[in-house]
């Protein structure tokens, strides 16, 4: 399939499945050949065939699967090292940091890679000197920009492209015809005898039940030794792949008549229990299993029924009589003729595997490959994709050696098992396999209906009730205009079409809700039976949550995520108890039974990360708030009612701070992750001593320089507050507590860093840092007074004078909140300790200690944070500042 077919399938299914953006799926025109040339003029390299044909089809993808990001427009594409040049030396220093002294090949890769998606948790990077010599493909590898380990994804840019087309599969929950095409495609290659289609329908085993079901046949039967293929068949009767019911699971002919056989003929051979698979298995498998266990003769096991293919049950009759005359050769020759002859149960039976647990014929296939013949290529093929992560940063992924690979254990995997599945079989009654159609553009355009929004999210007839807000932007908005409003938002800005957001699955219905309420033992609590009653699911929105889940796919954590449970469970207690109600993938959403609100009824709700829960409010709508809250924050910024209402919020707590209410920091805290400048506001209020936590300070310092929601990096940087006073500031805290202030600087833009450098340095020879206070005249008169105090030794007095003064100070400007060069000022700072402590201030500071061998750190001659007086850091904050305006 070309780029093009394969886009605008993948187009037109994701409207089917769970839709995107109309705009960002058809209206993106191809890079003119013009445009093309002029990248690689500036790039000085021919692009590599794949990435080319995409940018010729399509300039840019939309955000799909893991990333949020997509993938970037042309004029976007360059060198990491350059066009994200931030990123690459925070990586650098990252490594330089980890490795001192050491030439990392992590750095060196980034440092000549292309990038070809924003900075993200799945950033793609295509290797420029990592290239395939026979198609000149460039190996294609993705960072994180939490670890910055670069992990090696493709052997060129359409095998990644197809990767995330697969994921994005994964995360829509729904089935796609694309996967139903691939499915069948491979399943005839394999019927074909093309062995290494299994190597390819790895990646479908996840998302499709069909895949599990052809790959658990091929695995089990014994061409490859994995004794993991029990897993596998587990997953298939347990409803743990490819979304199908235990129920459905047990309806399929090939899985209950033919692959359970073989299941149990291997779990006897290696020594497994078979009672214990028989009591863990769902109902109608576990009355086959048992079935199974009655049947079978102790010495000459089970018998095949090959009586679905007449012509070929004939010949096992004779191979049978053959193997019990003692005529092993003449029976295998039997078999062999008698192969082409086998047809299939039906479109999902792979070979015939009533040889392998036949008590009879199995002895053809027991003898190990003969002298001469051999090693079946197929263990290479599927040894490669371990052998390219075990080797990812060893060597070029082209380097690694595919002919060489290690033998594996061939004990049941004779010439004979492969001669098997290399017949080509055929089945008259299996209808052609589909070709692929290209889409029409105008039948695209005509899927999303014109005109407003359907029911499902219009007014209600009948009142609803606010329950469980939190946020006070949004407190007064029901969930379903809450919903409204967050839809219209990104249907607007071209981030999601309307189908996408109408909740494809429609509202649970009263029966719906009764059923997931029955499944789960327990009713729901009030806002999030509200949520389903408006809308049974939601797709997924800008952040790192896949979606909401719809009410089928709902369920207790501990059944839908095992492994997370059993990981966290004894160091969460409430992992075990939760109900998980996002689609998996990413972080997910909690809920806790045993955490219940006695007035509303309202179950605790707890965001899921890979470092473990973060408590998020008291109800599911908390937690769909800061889904929301999310939506806002992560990408571009984009017009929102809700952003416009949560900077008024901002600019009333700044004035009320201003004014001496320190309760107001509270409210900056709901759109910390969408406003910068609340961001900036409460770092100010916590580093200048109300908050305890230098950790928690320095946390929110680093995040300011990077930029947040509603502010880039470079606008950051331009800030007064932040580069004037807050810095200097936040120096000191790192200081005072111990920390290490030139690791965080190796962490920082340049600017920032220079700036700490400096900082460090006037610490170390006692020179600064010095507050200017010359935005406030006034107010600088008198400090210039208390610092002759102080250099008097009068520091008591010299906090009378300040604490005088402090009603004329003046903000440098709106994002200002108090005179923090008192805090870091070298000789004020003086004026803010305790009284009694004054003589002892600077005679023993506390110094990291030094790892040996390492340079030792200069002495801080700052007065440590634990002596300044807490009631006079209060009362600087306490008083009535005038804003800039007035």
């Amino acid at each position: 399939m070309d780029t093009r077919t394969l886009l605008e399938r993948w187009r037109s299914e994701a409207r089917a499945a769970e839709p995107l953006a109309h705009e960002l799926w058809v209206d993106r025109e191809p890079v003119p050949p013009a445009e093309l040339a002029r990248l690689e003029g500036l790039l000085g390299r021919v692009l590599p065939p794949s990435y080319r044909e995409f940018l010729a089809t399509t300039d840019g993808w939309p955000p799909t699967g893991r990333s949020r990001h997509g993938l970037r427009r042309a004029t976007q594409v360059g060198w990491f090292a350059t066009v994200d040049r931030p990123a690459f030396l925070q990586a650098q220093r990252a490594y330089a940091h980890m490795y001192p002294g050491v030439e990392r090949s992590e750095v060196t890769l980034m440092s000549r890679a292309l990038v070809i998606s924003p900075v993200g948790e799945d950033t793609l990077l295509l290797d420029p000197e990592d290239v395939d010599p026979a198609t000149g493909e460039w190996a294609c590898w993705s960072v994180d920009w939490h670890t910055w380990a670069p992990v090696p994804v493709a052997r060129s840019f359409r095998d990644a492209l197809e990767r995330r087309l697969l994921e994005h599969v994964a995360l829509s929950g729904t089935r796609w015809a694309l996967v139903d095409d691939a499915v069948e495609h491979l399943y005839r290659d394999l019927l074909a005898g093309e062995l290494g289609a299994r190597a390819a329908l790895s990646e479908l085993v996840d998302l499709d039940w069909r895949a599990a079901l052809i790959a658990a046949q091929f695995d089990a039967f014994g061409t490859i030794d994995r004794p993991d293929h029990s897993l596998l068949v587990d997953g298939l009767w347990s409803g743990t792949v490819g979304g199908v019911s235990p129920d459905e699971a047990a309806s399929n002919d090939v899985l209950v008549q033919e692959l359970l056989p073989l299941y149990l003929q291997r779990l006897t051979e290696s020594s497994g229990s078979v009672s214990d698979v028989v009591q863990q298995a769902p109902g109608p498998i576990a009355d086959r299993l048992q079935a199974l266990v009655d049947e079978r003769d102790p010495m000459r096991g089970l018998v095949a029924d090959f009586s679905y293919a007449p012509a070929f049950a004939a010949q096992m009759e004779t191979a049978r009589e053959q193997v019990r005359s003692g005529d092993l050769v003449g029976a295998w020759e039997t078999v062999r003729q008698a192969l082409p002859s086998w047809t299939p149960r039906n479109g999902d039976h792979l070979a015939p595997l009533g040889l392998y647990y036949d008590g009879t014929l199995r002895i053809l296939l027991i003898p190990p490959p003969a002298p001469g013949e051999p090693a079946p290529e197929l263990t290479r093929v599927l040894r490669l994709q371990h052998e390219r992560q075990q080797a990812w940063l060893s060597g070029p992924l082209w380097a690694i050696p595919r002919a060489e690979a290690e033998p594996m254990d061939l004990k049941w995997h004779s010439a004979r098992t492969l001669a098997v599945l290399q017949t080509p079989f055929r089945a008259a009654t299996l209808p052609a396999a589909p070709e692929a159609v290209p889409v029409d553009e105008e039948v695209l355009a005509a899927e999303i209906p014109a005109g407003p929004a359907p029911s499902l999210l219009a007014p209600s007839d009948q009142p609803e009730p606010v329950l469980g807000a939190e946020w006070s932007a949004v407190a007064h908005l029901t969930t379903r205009e809450l919903l409204q409003r967050w839809r219209s938002e990104a249907v607007g800005e071209a981030i999601a079409s309307p189908g996408a957001w109408d909740g494809h699955r429609g509202p649970a219905g009263a029966e719906a809700l009764r059923t997931l309420e029955d499944r789960l033992g327990t009713p729901l609590p009030p806002s999030y039976r509200q949520f389903l009653s408006v809308c049974d699911g939601w797709p997924a929105t800008r952040g790192f949550i896949a979606g909401l889940a719809p009410t089928p796919a709902v369920g207790w954590f501990r059944d839908l995520e095992p492994d997370w449970v059993q990981i966290w469970l004894e160091m969460e207690p409430m992992v075990g108890r939760t109900l998980m109600v996002s689609k998996p993938g990413g972080d997910v959403l909690l809920l806790d039974p045993g955490d219940v609100d006695p007035e509303s009824g309202e179950w605790a709700c707890s965001r899921f990360w890979k470092e473990g829960p973060v408590p998020l409010g008291r109800s599911f709508r908390a937690g769909l708030e800061d889904l929301y809250r999310d939506f806002l924050s992560y990408g571009d910024p984009i017009p929102s009612v809700t952003l416009d209402q949560a900077a008024d919020d901002v600019e009333q707590a700044y004035l009320a701070i201003l004014a001496g209410d320190l309760t107001a920091r509270d409210r900056l805290e709901e759109v910390l992750t969408t406003t910068w400048r609340a961001w900036l506001l409460a770092a100010q209020f916590d580093a200048f001593g109300a908050g305890s936590a230098v950790s928690d300070h320095s946390t929110s310092v680093n995040h300011l320089w990077w930029g947040i929601g509603d502010v880039s990096t470079d606008e950051a940087l331009v800030d007064q507050v932040l580069i004037e006073d807050l810095l200097p500031l936040y120096v000191v805290r790192m200081v005072e507590s111990g920390l290490n202030a030139e690791y965080q600087a190796g962490r920082a833009p340049r600017a920032v860093a220079d700036e700490i450098r400096r900082l460090l340095a006037e610490i170390a020879d006692g020179s600064g840092p010095a507050a200017v206070f010359s935005y406030a005249p006034e107010f600088s008169t008198q400090v210039e007074v208390a610092r002759g105090q102080i250099a008097a030794g009068e520091p008591d007095a010299a906090w009378h004078t300040v604490r005088a003064a402090l009603p004329t100070w003046r903000p440098m400007s709106s994002n200002h909140l108090a005179p923090l060069g008192l805090y870091y000022d070298k000789d004020l700072r003086r004026a803010l300790a305790h009284p009694n402590r004054v003589d002892q201030q600077v005679h023993e500071p506390a110094v990291p200690s030094v790892p040996a061998g390492a340079a030792p750190r200069a002495t801080p001659s700052v007065v440590p944070g634990d002596q300044l007086h807490p009631g006079r850091l209060l009362e600087v904050l306490r008083t009535p500042f005038r804003s800039p305006e007035a």
